[in-house]
Order: structure tokens, then sequence, then C-alpha cells
């Protein structure tokens, strides 16, 4: 994608659902997590990055601050999704930034 997305529901019933398999999502991997971790073998924090890493770069959970309920924005220079707010507060930032 190379531009500004707005992935957004408007149903309250479609969103229900939305947040409900992102919900069924997010406790699939924390229990293969939990699994990893309580595995006694040298890799278990590399098992465990290899669950989170595209957990945080999928539609589920916005990277900054973890929200799973809300409407997502891409971000095309990040390639990222984040929530509304947060997609909002980088905005802000990035254009109130001085430049040397």
């Amino acid at each position: 994608m190379n531009k500004k997305r707005l992935i957004q529901i408007k149903t309250s019933k479609l969103r229900k659902i939305r947040n409900n398999y992102r919900g069924v999502i997010i406790a699939a991997c924390s229990w293969q997590q939990t699994k990893a971790m309580e595995s006694d073998s040298v890799d278990s924090n590399d098992d465990w990055w290899s669950i989170e890493r595209p957990l945080r770069a999928s539609i589920c959970v916005c990277p900054s601050c973890f929200n799973s309920k809300s409407d997502m924005v891409y971000n095309p220079v990040l390639e990222k999704l984040f929530c509304s707010k947060c997609y909002e507060l980088n905005k802000k930032f990035k254009t109130s930034r001085l430049y040397p």
C-alpha cells in the first residue's frame, strides 16, 4: 500500500465480531508464548519473539499502545498499522518537530 488507509467498521455488530476475533488471536498467541517460556530449551526467548513480532506487525494490535479494540490506520512511511489515536499523535508530533 502506498497511501494512508483507514480500516474502519461502522456497524456495531461487525465491530464486536472483529474485536472478538482479535481477542481469540491474541489469546492463542499468549498461550503459545507461555508454552514457549515454560519449556526449558535454550531458544525459548527466540520462540517467544517469533510469536510476538508477527502479532505486533498485524492488524490485531497497535504496535505503540497495544490497543486491540479500535480502528486501524496504515502509515505508509513506517509501513505499519496504528490505531487512529496513535496515528494522530504521531502525525502531530511529526509536524510539530523543529528541523535544524
